[in-house]
C-alpha cells in the first residue's frame, strides 16, 4: 500500500469515530449525571496533557517516531472509547482517567499527522489526497453527526450511545491493523542539529496569535455544543449542530481556496464580534445554533491565515523533517495552552459563583468576542516583524 493511500485511509477512519463518537462525548458524560464543573475539569486535564504531549514530542520526535505516535495516539483513543462502553455510567468517577487517555491520544496522532502529511504526501499525489480527504470529510460531517444523534435519540436508556461509541471504536481497531505494516517500512533517520527556533523573524507573535485562537476555540468549540445539549436535551439537535457546522466550515474553507488573494482575517473578527450581542440573549437552541453557525463561518478565516503563515515559515527555516516537527509541537503547544486558559477561567467562575447554572454563561462568551482582535493583532505583528527582518538583506543585495 502507497504510503499517502494509508494515511488516507487512517485519517478518514479517524474523522469517522470522532464524529460517530467523540462529538457526543460531553453529552454522554452530563447524561450519566456528571455534572458540569467536572466536564469542565475533564476538558482541562485533557488539554494540558495534550498540551504536555506537544512538549515531550517537540525535542523527543524523528521521522521514524511519527508513525510510532500515530499508532500510539489511534491505540489510546480506542483504549479511551472502550473504557466508555465498559465502564457506562462509572465513567463519572474516573474523568480525569479518561481525560489523560483521551489528552494522549489527540496529541500523539495529531503531531504525527502533521509530520507524515509532510513526508508521505508528494506534490503528485497533494491534489487528489487533499481533495479526497475534504470531500470524505465534509460528508462524513454532513451524515454522521445527525445520524448518531438519531440512534441516541430513539434507542432506550444508554443503548444509543453504546452504539455510536462501539462503531467508532471498530473505525479505530481498522485503523490500528492499517497502520500496522508502516512500522517496517519508515526509513531510518539520523539525529538532526537543530538551529534556534525562537530566532525565526516574527514566531513570537505568531505564537502569541495561536495562544490567542486557543482562548477563542477553548470556549466556543467546547461550551456552545455543551450547553444545547443541556437546554433541548436532545442528542439528535446536537448531532444537527455538529453537522451544520462541518457543512458551513466546509463551504467557507472551499471558498478561501478559490478565492487566495483575500485578506480573510479582518473579516472574521468582525463575524465574531456579532457573538457579542447575540451572547446577551436568553441561551435558547435557536441562539446557540445561530452562535455555531457565526464560528463556523468565522473559524476557517482564522485557521487558514495562521496555519498558512506558521507552514509557510516551517518549511522555510525547518532544516528537515524532524525540525519542522518540532517547530509545529511548538505551535500546538502555544494553541492548546490558550484553550487550557479559557476553560480554567470557566472553572474558576464556576467555583467563585456556585449557584450559577450553565445557561447563565451568556455574558462571558460575549465578552470573549473580543480574542479574535488578540488574533489579529498578534498576527499583523508577526508579518511585519518577519518583513522587517527581510529588507536589510534586500538592501544589502541592491
Amino acid at each position: 500500500m502507497k504510503p499517502v493511500t494509508r494515511l488516507f485511509l487512517i485519517t478518514t477512519g479517524w474523522t469517522l469515530a470522532f464524529y460517530m463518537a467523540s462529538s457526543f462525548m460531553s453529552a454522554w458524560f452530563w447524561h450519566i449525571g456528571s455534572g458540569f464543573l467536572p466536564i469542565v475539569r475533564f476538558y482541562i486535564v485533557l488539554f494540558m496533557t495534550m498540551t504536555g504531549t506537544f512538549a515531550v514530542a517537540a525535542v523527543w520526535l524523528r521521522p521514524p517516531r511519527s508513525v510510532v505516535f500515530m499508532t500510539i495516539g489511534i491505540f489510546f483513543n480506542a483504549v479511551f472509547l472502550a473504557a466508555l462502553l465498559w465502564l457506562g455510567p462509572r465513567a463519572r468517577d474516573l474523568l480525569p482517567e479518561l481525560a489523560i487517555l483521551e489528552g494522549l491520544s489527540s496529541g500523539c496522532y495529531w503531531l504525527a499527522w502533521f509530520t507524515l502529511s509532510a513526508q508521505w504526501v508528494t506534490p503528485g499525489d497533494s491534489h487528489w489526497y487533499n481533495s479526497w480527504t475534504g470531500s470524505l470529510e465534509a460528508l462524513l460531517g454532513l451524515i454522521v453527526p445527525p445520524a448518531s444523534g438519531w440512534v441516541i435519540t430513539r434507542l432506550p436508556g444508554a443503548a444509543g450511545y453504546r452504539l455510536v461509541f462501539l462503531v467508532g471504536l471498530a473505525s479505530l481497531a481498522a485503523n490500528l491493523l492499517i497502520i500496522g505494516p508502516a512500522w517496517a517500512t519508515t526509513p531510518p533517520a539520523p539525529r538532526p542539529v537543530h538551529p534556534q527556533t525562537l530566532r525565526i523573524p516574527g514566531w513570537r507573535p505568531l505564537l502569541l496569535s495561536f495562544v490567542s485562537l486557543g482562548l477563542r476555540d477553548g470556549l466556543y468549540f467546547f461550551l456552545p455544543p455543551l450547553l444545547l445539549f443541556i437546554v433541548s436535551h436532545s442528542a439528535e439537535l446536537l448531532g444537527i449542530y455538529t453537522a451544520m457546522q462541518a457543512t458551513v466550515q466546509g463551504l467557507v474553507f472551499t471558498w478561501l481556496g478559490r478565492t487566495p488573494r483575500i485578506r480573510p482575517l479582518i473579516y472574521a473578527v468582525a463575524l465574531s464580534w456579532l457573538a457579542f450581542g447575540l451572547f446577551w440573549l436568553p441561551l435558547t437552541p435557536g441562539v446557540l445554533l445561530g452562535l455555531g453557525g457565526l464560528v463556523a463561518l468565522a473559524y476557517p478565516s482564522f485557521k487558514v491565515a495562521l496555519e498558512s503563515q506558521a507552514l509557510q515559515w516551517i518549511t522555510q527555516f525547518g532544516t528537515d523533517f524532524s525540525h519542522q516537527a518540532r517547530l509545529t509541537a511548538i505551535k500546538e503547544v502555544a494553541i492548546n495552552s490558550g484553550r487550557l486558559v479559557s476553560l480554567l477561567v470557566v472553572m474558576l467562575l464556576i467555583i467563585t459563583h456556585p449557584r450559577l447554572h450553565p445557561n447563565q454563561l451568556g455574558p462571558l462568551l460575549a465578552v470573549w468576542a473580543i480574542t479574535p482582535v488578540a488574533i489579529w493583532w498578534w498576527h499583523q505583528k508577526s508579518v511585519q516583524q518577519h518583513d522587517d527582518s527581510a529588507l536589510p538583506q534586500q538592501s544589502s543585495q541592491l
